[in-house]
């Protein structure tokens, strides 16, 4: 699932500004890995999305203030808490399973697989 589609799924839009960066970092925590945040990363996350960035003072002192959140690794690093985490995992079980993409070629074997095989099964191929 990409991010338009989720933002569509989860109704970012109407959420207030510290659920939108609970469900970003959800979203980024369950699809590519990435399991802290700073309030720089969301500032431009939701500029790039088309959204008014918020000020990073206020959201800093929300995130603190909040329980949803704890401390990351790095210096104004946080991440999502642990017990926050498995109510979004139910409510959004699509974002877990992993989906496969498979890209059409005009060719049956990609050529950057073919590199470094012998020059007898790389005529072979392109004879077909």
């Amino acid at each position: 699932m990409n991010i338009k589609e989720f933002i569509k799924i989860s109704q970012f839009s109407s959420q207030k500004e510290l659920c939108k960066l609970l469900l970003l970092s959800f979203y980024h925590l369950r699809q590519q890995s990435i399991d802290h945040f700073t309030t720089a990363t969301v500032y431009e996350l939701l500029t790039k999305l088309g959204y008014p960035h918020p000020n990073q003072t206020r959201l800093k002192t929300n995130i603190k203030k909040s329980k949803l959140f704890i401390s990351g690794k790095g210096k104004d690093s946080y991440r999502i808490h642990p017990i926050t985490v498995e109510p979004f995992d139910s409510e959004f079980p699509s974002l877990t399973k992993t989906s496969e993409e498979i890209f059409a070629h005009n060719t049956i074997i990609d050529e950057s697989l073919l590199q470094q095989e012998r020059s007898f099964i790389l005529s072979l191929i392109k004879g077909l």
